[in-house]
């Protein structure tokens, strides 16, 4: 969780001493299931789950075509992404990181 800020980049208060805390992207939803003995039960019940990030239009909830593309490559994890327009263009970035497929913001992607 990270401090939730005003339009004009404020810190928001819960009350006097108590800073007021938003989720921190889908790490947050990592976090709250890993703390969550109920919602990994839950998960692990289901035959598949969708996390998709709000900011990526590509995305359709439920996309029969995505999931069947998963099934169908006995894939557990997918995702939908374009090559940038440009190397300053705003986005994040697929890439390896690590030895590791990852998903690097822009804001980590060093200038040159």
């Amino acid at each position: 969780m990270l401090p939730a800020l005003d339009a004009e980049g404020k810190i928001l208060m819960q009350s006097e001493y108590r800073i007021s805390l938003a989720p921190n992207g889908n790490g947050a939803l990592f976090d709250s299931i890993a703390k969550n003995e109920d919602l990994r039960q839950l998960i692990s019940e289901l035959e598949c789950v969708q996390i998709i990030g709000v900011d990526n239009t590509l995305n359709k909830v439920l996309d029969p075509v995505q999931i069947g593309f998963n099934i169908v490559r006995g894939l557990q994890a997918s995702l939908k992404c374009c090559p940038k327009v440009n190397a300053k263009e705003k986005v994040g970035v697929v890439a390896m990181k690590d030895g590791k497929a990852q998903i690097i913001e822009y804001s980590e992607i060093p200038v040159e």
